[in-house]
């Protein structure tokens, strides 16, 4: 049984949702996007980015909006769901966090190897040293300082990868890296007007849960803690929001606070600096494509 599509406008009936855009588009001169945005959409959110708030692309009248603005947004969105399946099961986001699943591995360890867990086995701990020592020439050898080295030579940076990896560093200038051109402007006013200063070289930690989580400030200026943050990252009390989440960052915040970060999210100043003196078009020769 075919069903029977209505225009809106003139009451006239179609079989089928083509004929009906057609005819919109034909004889009254709408778009399929705004026919549907009009008469179709029945959700006052449908189109905006549940993970950023962007507007999302119009696909067809048959399927409306995509959910989300970018793969990237989709990738998180897919993630808020994980673990908002896993708190309605289990209480906790991470099925590894439930005490029930915790018990478990504990019986089946205890059932399989004698152990709640594999590290308690003297035989398992001289293997892990004797494999060390035999790669690497010490028993308590540990991958950090290897990560380390590996992440400055892939990336140029000894951050860590997730950090590495939110923006891929946009922009190149002097052989280093910057996340965004507000970043590169500030280094290079900084630059020309000969103030101390150090880029990316102090490393903070802070805890999430009893998790540890380490924080990079961009600069270090005259002692003093340097971050350039857009306002968008931030909420009216100065909170940090992760932009795709939208939580509140309330151990990040305490943790800039504790060690006297400063915030700076206008960078007007340094932006006109640069278009001034070197020309507007010239950060952009620095981004990466």
């Amino acid at each position: 049984m075919k069903l029977t599509y209505i225009c809106k406008i003139c009451n006239k009936p179609y079989n089928g949702i083509c004929g009906l855009m057609t005819h919109v588009k034909l004889s009254h001169n709408i778009s399929n996007k705004d026919y549907y945005d009009s008469y179709l959409k029945t959700n006052k959110t449908e189109g905006i980015c549940p993970i950023c708030g962007k507007q999302t692309k119009f696909i067809n009248a048959t399927i409306g909006y995509s959910v989300c603005c970018s793969v990237k947004c989709g990738f998180y969105n897919s993630n808020n769901k994980r673990k908002n399946t896993n708190i309605r099961q289990w209480g906790v986001e991470n099925p590894f966090q439930a005490k029930e699943i915790k018990d478990k591995i504990k019986e089946t360890n205890l059932s399989n190897i004698g152990v709640e867990n594999p590290m308690q086995i003297k035989e398992t701990v001289d293997k892990i040293k004797s494999t060390c020592k035999d790669r690497y020439g010490n028993e308590n050898y540990k991958n950090s300082d290897k990560n380390r080295e590996t992440r400055i030579s892939k990336y140029g940076s000894y951050l860590s990868l997730e950090a590495i990896s939110k923006t891929h560093k946009k922009y190149i200038y002097n052989n280093i890296k910057f996340d965004s051109s507000w970043e590169l402007a500030y280094y290079i006013w900084l630059k020309d007007h000969n103030i101390n200063f150090e880029y990316h070289t102090v490393i903070l930690e802070y805890k999430v849960n009893d998790t540890t989580h380490f924080y990079y400030p961009d600069f270090k200026v005259n002692n003093e803690l340097i971050e350039i943050k857009s306002s968008y990252l931030l909420d009216e009390n100065m909170i940090l929001i992760n932009p795709y989440t939208k939580e509140k960052l309330y151990e990040k915040t305490k943790c800039l606070e504790d060690n006297k970060v400063k915030i700076i999210t206008d960078c007007k100043l340094y932006l006109n600096y640069i278009n001034e003196k070197y020309g507007k078009n010239y950060l952009k020769q620095f981004k990466q494509k």
